[in-house]
């Protein structure tokens, strides 16, 4: 376990099917792992722009999504307005 400090948001650019310029993310990794290895605990955290959305994707790993703020969400075929402090 590890504590990740001093991480910046960066644009969302140069990816063709996930180009949001507006839209702000950082991505942080726990290092705390054995030898310096990352110990497989990954966290994105995003400052979605108005109007921008999250690609249609799939993972084979979980993923546990906080809302701030409101918004739309689709999870399989249901589809609904969510709001501040939901879970996904």
């Amino acid at each position: 376990m590890s504590i990740v400090e001093g991480y910046e948001f960066e644009a969302m650019v140069g990816d063709p099917d996930d180009h949001r310029p507006e839209t702000r993310w950082a991505l942080l990794v726990d290092p705390g792992g054995p030898e310096g290895r990352v110990d497989g605990l990954a966290v994105i955290t995003e400052r979605i722009a108005p109007g921008d959305q999250i690609p249609l994707h799939m993972h084979r790993d979980d993923e546990l999504v906080i809302v701030h703020g409101a918004g739309r969400y689709r999870l399989g075929d249901d589809e609904r307005e969510v709001t501040d402090g939901a879970v996904v």
